[in-house]
Protein backbone atom coordinates (compact mmCIF):
# COMPACT_ATOMS: atom_id res chain seq x y z
CA UNK A 1 0.00 0.00 0.00
CA UNK A 2 1.17 3.37 -0.76
CA UNK A 3 2.37 6.05 2.25
CA UNK A 4 0.73 9.15 3.00
CA UNK A 5 2.31 12.41 3.64
CA UNK A 6 0.92 15.64 4.49
CA UNK A 7 1.23 18.10 0.89
CA UNK A 8 3.53 20.62 3.06
CA UNK A 9 6.86 19.20 3.15
CA UNK A 10 9.11 19.57 6.28
CA UNK A 11 11.94 20.36 7.35
CA UNK A 12 14.28 17.37 8.34
CA UNK A 13 14.38 18.05 11.81
CA UNK A 14 11.79 16.34 15.19
CA UNK A 15 11.40 20.03 16.30
CA UNK A 16 8.31 22.11 16.08
CA UNK A 17 6.18 20.83 12.99
CA UNK A 18 6.43 23.75 11.05
CA UNK A 19 5.34 23.94 7.21
CA UNK A 20 8.29 24.16 5.12
CA UNK A 21 6.92 24.29 2.07
CA UNK A 22 3.32 23.52 0.40
CA UNK A 23 2.63 21.66 -2.87
CA UNK A 24 0.72 24.34 -5.38
CA UNK A 25 -1.63 21.32 -6.49
CA UNK A 26 -1.50 19.46 -2.80
CA UNK A 27 -4.62 19.65 -0.99
CA UNK A 28 -3.10 21.48 2.24
CA UNK A 29 -2.82 24.18 -0.78
CA UNK A 30 -6.67 23.60 -1.85
CA UNK A 31 -8.25 23.28 1.55
CA UNK A 32 -10.30 26.58 2.83
CA UNK A 33 -8.57 27.51 5.03
CA UNK A 34 -5.40 26.68 2.97
CA UNK A 35 -2.29 25.86 4.86
CA UNK A 36 0.55 27.95 3.69
CA UNK A 37 4.83 28.19 4.67
CA UNK A 38 5.56 28.85 8.34
CA UNK A 39 2.46 27.32 9.38
CA UNK A 40 2.45 25.69 13.01
CA UNK A 41 0.81 22.44 12.91
CA UNK A 42 -0.98 22.09 16.44
CA UNK A 43 -3.13 18.51 15.32
CA UNK A 44 -4.37 15.38 12.98
CA UNK A 45 -7.85 15.22 13.40
CA UNK A 46 -7.75 15.86 17.39
CA UNK A 47 -4.43 14.53 18.28
CA UNK A 48 -1.87 16.83 19.33
CA UNK A 49 0.93 16.83 17.45
CA UNK A 50 4.57 17.27 18.55
CA UNK A 51 6.67 16.90 16.58
CA UNK A 52 6.93 16.10 12.58
CA UNK A 53 7.67 12.41 12.68
CA UNK A 54 4.06 11.93 14.38
CA UNK A 55 2.43 13.65 12.04
CA UNK A 56 3.63 11.76 9.60
CA UNK A 57 2.64 8.96 10.95
CA UNK A 58 -0.69 9.80 11.49
CA UNK A 59 -1.16 10.58 8.12
CA UNK A 60 0.16 7.34 6.75
CA UNK A 61 -1.63 5.53 9.18
CA UNK A 62 -4.96 6.84 8.48
CA UNK A 63 -8.03 5.18 6.70
CA UNK A 64 -9.80 8.73 6.34
CA UNK A 65 -10.37 10.31 3.00
CA UNK A 66 -10.47 13.61 4.75
CA UNK A 67 -8.19 14.67 8.02
CA UNK A 68 -9.37 17.64 9.89
CA UNK A 69 -6.04 19.31 10.77
CA UNK A 70 -5.20 22.71 13.05
CA UNK A 71 -2.49 24.43 12.91
CA UNK A 72 -1.42 28.48 14.07
CA UNK A 73 -0.73 31.10 11.79
CA UNK A 74 0.46 34.54 12.69
CA UNK A 75 -0.66 33.46 16.47
CA UNK A 76 -4.65 32.70 15.31
CA UNK A 77 -5.60 29.35 15.60
CA UNK A 78 -7.54 28.26 12.36
CA UNK A 79 -9.25 24.70 11.26
CA UNK A 80 -9.10 22.86 7.98
CA UNK A 81 -9.65 19.80 6.57
CA UNK A 82 -7.40 17.58 3.16
CA UNK A 83 -8.10 15.18 1.20
CA UNK A 84 -6.05 12.23 1.58
CA UNK A 85 -6.58 10.91 -1.92
CA UNK A 86 -4.61 13.80 -3.57
CA UNK A 87 -1.85 13.29 -1.33
CA UNK A 88 1.62 11.98 -2.91
CA UNK A 89 3.05 9.20 -2.14
CA UNK A 90 5.71 9.72 0.55
CA UNK A 91 8.95 7.93 -0.32
CA UNK A 92 10.82 8.38 3.07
Amino acid sequence: AALLVLPPLFPSSSSTPHIYQVLKEGSAAKAHPAIYSGDILTHVEEVKITSLQQARRLLRETTELHVKLKFVRNQIPYETVIDIDRMPVDKD
